[in-house]
Parts: structure tokens; sequence; C-alpha cells
């Protein structure tokens, strides 16, 4: 499934409003008859660390998934978690196995490599001057850790705010197929002088879903809330007259 994809799913990993939740996506029976266990996500919890999800096909209901922690240099040892293991904090190389019992045979699948916790090596920034009338684009964040592939995103806001310790925030743009502009940068408007700007990263797994909304205006898009995958800029401005 795409993970843009406008199905509510069920089992959020983070509250993130990037639209409503981040969640991750449920079992899914592969279209296929011939039994098999198959790692369906693997994905970031709110603190960075892994959350991964695994199915038994063709009927998650024959067998339910049994994770193992497998970190380099040591034997896998069981976790306590089935179907779903989520906030485990874990060595850089570690992969993590999923095994299911049916009819005699043991099926077995595997995580990507997991290379430690996500975090943001810099911060993200405002490209622009807060003045009426101009417009600022938001630059993304570097990132490290996390799964050991290609494919993780981000989503960019842009944040007007009342304090340069952003209290009292309203959203500008923000990214996202459900969001009006769908990230374009906002003209600063007379409304926001004496406020500050802020650029927002949130961080995804490319195997994130959404659920979607469809907000009318970008201020009625709540603030984001910040954390280990989500991380705010410093200030700039006050926004001043032309």
């Amino acid at each position: 499934m795409h993970h843009r994809s406008r199905i509510v799913l069920a089992l959020c990993a983070a509250s993130v409003a990037v639209v409503v939740v981040l969640c991750a996506l449920p079992a899914i029976g592969s279209a296929s008859s011939d039994p098999g266990l198959e790692v369906t996500q693997a994905i970031y919890d709110g603190a960075g660390q892994p959350a991964v999800g695994a199915n038994f096909a063709p009927d998650g209901h024959l067998a339910t998934a049994t994770w193992w922690i497998c970190q380099p240099a040591s034997d896998c040892v069981q976790a306590s978690s089935t179907g779903w293991l989520t906030s485990v904090p874990v060595a850089s190389g570690t992969i993590f196995e999923a095994r299911a019992e049916y009819q005699g045979r043991t099926y077995v699948a595997h995580s990507p490599t997991w290379n430690g916790p996500l975090t943001a090596v810099t911060r993200p920034y405002l490209k622009g001057r807060p003045v009426v009338g101009r417009t600022v684009q938001p630059i993304g964040a570097h990132w490290a850790g996390g799964w050991a592939r290609s494919g993780d995103y981000s989503f960019l806001h842009v944040e007007a705010c009342r304090t340069a310790n952003a209290r009292r925030c309203v959203t500008l743009s923000a990214e996202g197929e459900d969001y009006p502009g769908r990230g374009a940068p906002p003209v600063v408007t007379a409304r926001y002088v004496g406020w500050y700007l802020f650029a927002i990263d949130a961080r995804y797994s490319r195997d994130s879903v959404f659920g979607g909304v469809g907000y009318r205006t970008a201020e009625g898009i709540p603030p984001v809330q910040v954390g280990s995958t989500v991380i705010r800029s410093r200030a700039l401005g006050p926004v001043r007259s032309p």
C-alpha cells in the first residue's frame, strides 16, 4: 500500500499531527493462497525507535508472528510481543526476525537492518525574509540512523507563532496530498506582524501511511507536536511590515 493512502489505518506509532496521526499498516494477507510470513512494516515510534509488524498470509488468523531480536554478535532473543513489536531500543546492526508456526512448519521473515535511533543531525530552517508580502520556504533537516534502506522522507511545515519560543502557533503551509497548497511556500500576511516563523521537519519511514482529512485552509491544520522524529527550526523574525 502506498504511504499516502487515504484509508484510515490502525495501530498508531506516533501522535504526529501532520494529517491526523501517523499510523502503522494493519496486518494484510497476501493475494496468494500459498502460506507465507511477511514483515508488513518497519517504521518509527515517537522516540525514533523501531516499530515492526508482521502478518501470516493468506489469513492472519491462521498463525501469529512471534518476534526475535537478533543483535550483532549475539544469539537471537525472543521478545514478549507478537504481531507487532514497538519501542525497542537496540544496538545498531540489529535485525528483527518474525517466526510463525503453521501446520508443523516454521515460517521466518526478517526486517531491514536497524542503524540506531532516528536522529536529526541538523535542524530545518526557513529560506526567506520575515516581511509581509514575502514568501518563506522550509528546508529540511539532515537525519541519521533508522532503517538501513532508502525511501525515508519528510513532510515540511511552516508555522507562525506569537512568541520566539513557539507558543500559540498557526500553520501557514504543510506538505501532503490532503493539505491546501501541498506545502507551497506561504506568503506572509499582515496578520502575523510581530510573530515568529518556524520550519518543521516531520520524518517518516517509507512504510508510513496516513488517515486523510482534507483541511480547507492551512490555518485549520493543527500545529505539530515536536519530538524525536519532528524537529522545529530556530525562530525567524519577528515579522515586520514592508
